[in-house]
This record gives structure tokens, sequence and C-alpha cells, in this order.
């Protein structure tokens, strides 16, 4: 009998027009002498020649990479029991994938849906309260070590935003202007500003009264100077006149005098004598 090898691929819902859950479907084996390291699959008769068989590749879900890969994962589901997937499959074997965080499923079993998702959320927050509350109790714990106590204080800062590290950020280049300008600006008492200035200090009341002499001063300058010149005086007259430039002649008052008619009669005459006439000619009534 002869053998023939295919590598064609195989899909999940695809075995020779069989579904993947069907129990006729045989389970897949490793066979080394498959392939450059071997290869999970079986064998199975040809349909062409009932003497030979062909080899058929599992699917790659079905199909670990390597024995030692398989070995690992089966090692890692007896270990973590209570992370594994919970759902079945139809032929009543139970899942072999992980449960997402904070749920009891994996992704391809409804742990990818909305509201799955959400329930795992608000349980992974509720168990990190309650870790945190353990966590305070170790803490404070008068039984704990010394060493386990600090770890447990340093775990709670850092949960609650307390962090040791500080940034300090460092520049390196010519001082800014408002930087060189506020290292101008020094404090101090109006007594030390003065000394440094070379200023006499004087109390507040030598103050007053050394104000008050020089306004006696200039009172006096003022008196002294000659009167005829208001600029010294202070009690020059201001006019409220116009600037003219030299060379324009300004015009003469003007007359407002009502002009002569032709005949020598003025408007105003010529008004008067009309409405005498007109008093003349209406009728009186006795």
């Amino acid at each position: 009998m002869t053998e023939q090898t295919t590598n064609t691929d195989q899909t999940d819902t695809d075995w020779h027009g069989t579904p993947a859950n069907d129990p006729r479907r045989p389970a897949p084996e490793w066979d080394s002498a498959i392939g450059e390291a071997g290869e999970w699959g079986w064998w199975e008769p040809d349909p062409a020649d009932e003497e030979c068989e062909v080899w058929t590749r599992a699917p790659k879900q079905d199909a670990p990479t390597t024995p030692e890969a398989a070995a690992k994962w089966d090692a890692m589901l007896a270990v973590n029991e209570n992370a594994r997937c919970v759902a079945h499959k139809k032929s009543g074997e139970q899942c072999r994938r992980l449960a997402i965080k904070g749920a009891t499923v994996c992704r391809v079993h409804g742990g990818a849906s909305g509201h799955v998702k959400r329930a795992a959320r608000v349980r992974l927050e509720n168990a990190a309260d309650r870790m945190a509350k353990e966590l305070l109790k170790i803490a404070v714990s008068d039984n704990m070590p010394a060493y386990v106590k600090l770890d447990a204080i340093k775990d709670a800062l850092d949960r609650g935003g307390v962090s040791a590290k500080t940034a300090i950020e460092v520049e390196v280049g010519p001082a800014k202007g408002f930087e060189q300008v506020f290292s101008g600006i020094t404090g101090g008492t109006r007594a030390d500003s003065r000394a440094a200035r070379g200023i006499t200090d004087i109390g507040q009341d030598d103050d007053h009264a050394a104000h008050r002499a020089m306004m006696e001063q200039d009172r006096a300058s003022r008196a002294l100077a000659v009167p005829s010149d208001p600029a010294l005086t202070g009690e020059a007259d201001y006019l409220d006149a116009e600037v003219v430039p030299a060379g324009v002649v300004q015009p003469a008052a003007i007359d407002r005098t009502p002009a002569p008619t032709d005949d020598g009669v003025t408007a105003a005459e010529f008004v008067r004598e009309a409405n005498a006439k007109a008093a003349s000619t209406r009728p009186r009534h006795t």
C-alpha cells in the first residue's frame, strides 16, 4: 500500500463535507514524519484509491504548533482552572481558551460583547477596591514584618497617585528678558533704599516740614519777581484770540445796517410804508 501526503489546508467548517463538530471527525494526531518537524493531522483512506491513505492537515485552532506547546498549554490550564472559559463546545468538551479578565467566558463565547465587557469592568473595579482595603490592613497591621508593611505602604501610595518621583526641568541658555528684569528687583524698607542712594533718611513729620518750607520758598521767589512780567507773577490775563499768520490783512468789521434801495429808501422804511398803506385801505366798521 502506497502512501500519499496532501498539504491542502482544511477549514473549520470543512472536512470532506463534514462539519467541524461532527463526532465522526477524527481527532488530530502528531506525525513527526510529515514536513520538516512534523505536523498535526490524521491519515484517512484516499477516496480515489482505497488501497492508499492520504494525510489531512488539522485546522490551526485544533492543532498546536508543536507537542511541547500543547503540553505547556495543558499544564497552564490545569494550574489556572478558574481562568478557563466555562463554555462548552457542541461536542461536550470544555473550551480551552482563557476567559477575559473579570468574566467567565472567552471572546469567542460572548466575552467580546459590550454588556459582558462592562460587567467585567465593574467586577475588576470592585476587586481593586477590596484589594486596596486588604493592602491598607497589611500596612497598619502590628503582626506584619516591617519590610512587608513598607511594601504595602508604597503600593497604597502608588495606587493613590502619590509618587516619590519628581520631574525637574533644566534649561541651559541665556536668561530671558523678563528674568533679567526680575533679577534687578530687590525688596527692602524705604530707609534702606534712601541709604543706598546716599539720601539722609528723615522722619515723616520732618519730610512734611521740608515740603512746606519748599512751598514757602517758591511763593517768596514769585513775590520778588518783576510785577510787569506776567510770566513771573502768574497773573497774566488770558485772551481768547485767533492766531493769524504774518502778512495777512484782517477784513473790517461787518456793517449790519440795511442797505438802501434804488430810490434811497431802506428796507425797514419800505416795510413800514407798506404796512401803513395796507392799514389805510382796510374797511372800517362804525
